[in-house]
């Protein structure tokens, strides 16, 4: 049995939204991703943009869903209120005065993988005052090596799973898988055992108003480790650490360009055909390209 499941009400609406189609450039800023928020608004689905420039939830003084800017304007709103789930909204959304039927909202898709990453810090600490053990960082970021994979849901969130060729230290010490999911009991994500299991299963908890978010990436970056392999040096009381959990964008980290010349026709002399020639330009994009970051 699962040791943390709990009853509660669950309002209809995936963790993240998708809202897309609309070209103009008036309030075109209203196209992006949306996160599902910790706190539902008159008893329905609320979302965020990742930024807090807009915000998207149901009105129920108008009857409407509505997207809104930073200033508290109406950009964008449909009026559909007998759609609960508002992936699932039929009627056409209308932007500043007139309808755009090319805007839509849908479910974003989940990541499929996600990478651990913790913030510089110059020591790190644990156990008692006076008696205090040390850990450094690379220890952490060794024992948490590796990337978490999609493995299903639970609480209508996301679960990720911590690879068994990753990690080998967690795999001897906490005996079984190690999983990124959403507690109920402590409503907030975690880092923990796969349940059934003892006391003392998680191995890191979110901390913060953040940290039931319905994705772990906004969860917050405040987390503790709970519990570290049972190796000399390592702590024996939580320890607090930045961490950052980033959407793994499927690419390679180098990409080759090669093409043949690009050939323009050139002006002759007037004695014979014109000689095509070789565009200068042509070779500037030709080499090995490294990845640098991820957008959109």
């Amino acid at each position: 049995a699962w040791p943390d499941l709990a009853a509660h009400v669950f309002r209809p609406g995936p963790p993240a939204l998708l809202v897309s189609g609309r070209r103009s450039k008036v309030s075109s800023a209203i196209n992006g991703e949306y996160v599902r928020q910790v706190r539902d608004v008159h008893g329905r689905s609320a979302y965020e943009k990742p930024d807090g420039s807009k915000r998207f939830f149901y009105s129920q003084k108008h009857a409407e869903w509505q997207i809104v800017g930073e200033e508290g304007g109406v950009l964008a709103y449909c009026q559909d209120p007998h759609t609960r789930d508002p992936s699932r909204l039929r009627k056409p959304w209308i932007v500043g005065l007139a309808p755009d039927k090319l805007v839509r909202t849908e479910v974003l898709p989940l990541a499929a993988r996600l990478k651990i990453w913790l913030a510089p810090s110059r020591q790190w600490q644990g156990g008692s005052e006076g008696g205090a053990s040390q850990v450094t960082q690379a220890q952490v970021e060794a024992w948490l090596a590796g990337e978490l994979r999609l493995r299903g849901h639970l609480h209508h969130r996301p679960v990720y799973q911590l690879p068994e060729d990753a990690a080998v230290t967690w795999r001897l010490a906490v005996r079984g898988p190690l999983l990124l999911r959403f507690s109920a009991r402590h409503a907030a994500w975690v880092l923990a055992r796969e349940p059934p299991a003892e006391s003392g299963q998680i191995v890191a908890l979110a901390e913060g108003s953040q940290a039931g978010a319905y994705l772990p990436a906004d969860a917050g970056r405040s987390w503790q480790l709970m519990h570290l392999p049972p190796e000399p040096g390592t702590i024996s009381e939580p320890l607090r650490v930045q961490v950052s959990l980033v959407r793994v964008v499927p690419g390679a980290p180098h990409l080759l360009v090669r093409g043949s010349p690009l050939r323009t026709a050139a002006t002759g002399d007037g004695d014979g055909p014109s000689a095509p020639s070789v565009s200068p330009s042509a070779a500037v994009v030709d080499g090995v390209f490294e990845r640098e970051g991820d957008f959109d």
